[in-house]
């Protein structure tokens, strides 16, 4: 061998080994980062109810988890269980491959920090300081900027932890900083959403606005107008919609691509911000894909069942369905919980995300609200339930839909809360009735000389048909038409 070709390889060997060393660095200060801000996050809340509450829910965490390691193990053990289990189980997974289809292409579009965003917008100087914005009672982190991101401020996170994490940044290599806290301003967000809307309806008049910075599209008729109905076809598309709401709004946005709504929401927080991602549409494409995805980035598959699931040794889909007979016995009483996890390790949608599914039932809304203290005056609770079932009614009521069910949320001083829903067999359609029919929710439900934090009041939407009586009306005719009141806790 020459050796100039012996320089160039040595030179090639040595800045890959200088590339791997330098990326193990950046892993290792990572750890280190996140370490040093949680301990911080610890510190600073220490003593708190709500340190108490969360030491409570960890324990009780570990043990669950504890449990599902001893199943797993025992289950193991029984070797003629297991493979009876493990032959139906494979009959099952082999069943919904069968399912998999890509004839259709669905993208789902979100803004990048949304609210966060719309103050930058207002405010450009934001831009390049760490900035919050906080929820009704100014305590509570509702999102971060992407700057403030660099200092481990995330949503959910009380605003003098915030403060905290800026002032000691040097623990963690950042610097002393100050935070900037910005006020929820929900005419500005609307503004931006129903431009956003307008701009998606012109690809899919049925699009669905999962949320106020979050839209479902599919895009199989558009791509089939435009004779484009391929992957690349679908990614020109996007991109073009991304592109209209940039020039509409000054927001960037990000997106996926997938030939189902589970896989699309998956998708778009991949390349964020202001990126999209398309998932593969071949059979072999999606299986290696979903191979190495970490079962952490699917809804629903939360802090809670995420370490119940790595304790049977499964942390990415493909462990999924390498365990999946373990997961079948381990979660059996959770019929729900095993077949999302089984759908999308083969690359389905979730059942509960189908946008057939979203258009024929009925949609669902929620409004609430986080006191500045926690009250025991019940004066207020009722107070704070009126208006917010005023604001459902605002929003969502029109003269032929209105809702189907209430379901009232109350949220205790010890962080406990409690669910209670009431059906009706023709739809609210009157604000006031709302009001009154969650305040017997509330009467039925609050415990007398309780503190509650936060309420909240989540409707499922209905369509009444031409001619049917109100409930008023209707209670008045038929008084002894009983409410069907199901307890949710």
């Amino acid at each position: 061998m020459r050796r100039r070709e012996k320089r160039i390889i040595c030179k090639t060997q040595r800045s890959k080994f200088e590339s791997e060393k330098k990326r193990e660095m950046n892993t290792a200060q990572a750890v280190q980062k996140k370490a040093a801000i949680e301990r911080i996050v610890k510190e600073t809340t220490s003593g708190t109810t709500r340190s108490a509450y969360d030491a409570a829910e960890r324990d009780k965490l570990l043990h669950e988890v504890e449990v599902v390691e001893a199943q797993g193990i025992c289950f193991a053990r029984n070797k003629e269980t297991y493979a009876t289990l493990a032959k139906a189980t494979r009959r099952e997974i082999d069943a919904l491959r069968c399912e998999v289809s890509f004839s259709r292409f669905y993208a789902v579009i979100d803004f990048d920090s949304f609210y966060a965003s719309v103050a930058e917008l207002e405010n450009p100087s934001l831009r390049h300081i760490p900035m919050v914005v906080v929820d009704g009672t100014g305590k509570i982190i509702e999102t971060s900027n992407y700057k403030a991101r660099e200092w481990g401020i995330r949503a959910g996170l009380p605003v003098f932890v915030g403060r905290a994490l800026c002032k000691r940044g040097l623990e963690f290599g950042m610097p002393r900083a100050h935070l900037t806290v910005v006020e929820h301003r929900s005419e500005s967000y609307k503004e931006v959403a129903e431009i956003s809307r307008e701009i998606f309806r012109m690809y899919d008049k049925n699009m669905i606005p999962k949320s106020i910075d979050e839209a479902f599209l599919d895009l199989t008729a558009c791509l089939h107008e435009r004779g484009m109905l391929t992957p690349d076809g679908a990614q020109t598309v996007t991109h073009e919609i991304r592109q209209r709401i940039l020039e509409r709004t000054g927001l960037t946005t990000s997106a996926g691509i997938a030939n189902n709504v589970t896989l699309a929401k998956i998708c778009s927080s991949i390349n964020k911000p202001n990126g999209q991602f398309c998932c593969p549409f071949t059979h072999h494409g999606l299986s290696s894909f979903l191979s190495t995805l970490d079962v952490s980035k699917v809804g629903g598959v939360g802090t809670k069942l995420a370490p119940k699931l790595a304790a049977l040794g499964v942390t990415t889909c493909g462990d999924v369905l390498t365990h999946a007979c373990m997961i079948k016995h381990v979660f059996e009483r959770k019929p729900a919980t095993v077949s999302m996890l089984f759908r999308v390790a083969v690359g389905l949608c979730k059942e509960t995300d189908s946008m057939e599914r979203e258009h024929k039932d009925q949609s669902k809304a929620s409004k609430q609200e986080t006191f500045t203290h926690a009250t025991n005056d019940e004066t207020e609770h009722v107070q704070l339930v009126e208006k917010l079932c005023g604001l459902l009614a605002d929003s969502y009521f029109s003269k032929h839909k209105g809702a189907k069910s209430v379901q009232l949320t109350l949220t205790f001083s010890d962080f406990q809360a409690v669910h209670e829903t009431l059906s009706f067999k023709t739809p609210l359609v009157d604000g006031k009735e709302l009001a009154r029919e969650a305040t017997k929710i509330y009467k039925a439900t609050y415990r007398k000389g309780a503190a509650v934090r936060h309420i909240g009041v989540s409707i499922t939407l209905g369509n009444r048909e031409a001619g049917q009586q109100s409930v008023m009306s209707f209670l008045e005719s038929v008084s002894q038409r009983p409410a069907a009141l199901k307890r949710k806790r």
